[in-house]
């Protein structure tokens, strides 16, 4: 489990990177997530949630809700870094 939260979060923030030196994501797209995020962040804790009842019974659910609670919370590292770092403006 260890791995794959960081191979995905790696993957994100790499990506996001990528494709914001390359002009493919708009220029307000930290702001418009960063706005999303902080309205709709509880929707962690029940997407959490659901995760751990269908653990056992749906593993491929369990699966893709951990992947999506995961760039999720990518999203959000990668948003908070770039929007403070100048660096990233390549």
């Amino acid at each position: 489990m260890g791995r794959m939260v960081l191979g995905i979060g790696l993957i994100s923030f790499g990506l996001g990177s990528l494709f914001k030196s390359w002009g493919w994501l708009p220029l307000n797209f930290c702001s418009s997530y960063q706005t999303w995020a902080r309205e709709y962040w509880p929707l962690l804790f029940i997407l959490g949630g659901i995760r751990i009842l269908v653990k056992e019974h749906l593993p491929v659910l369990e699966k893709l809700l951990t992947v999506l609670i995961l760039i999720s919370v990518g999203l959000w590292i990668f948003c908070s870094i770039w929007a403070r770092q100048e660096w990233l403006n390549v």
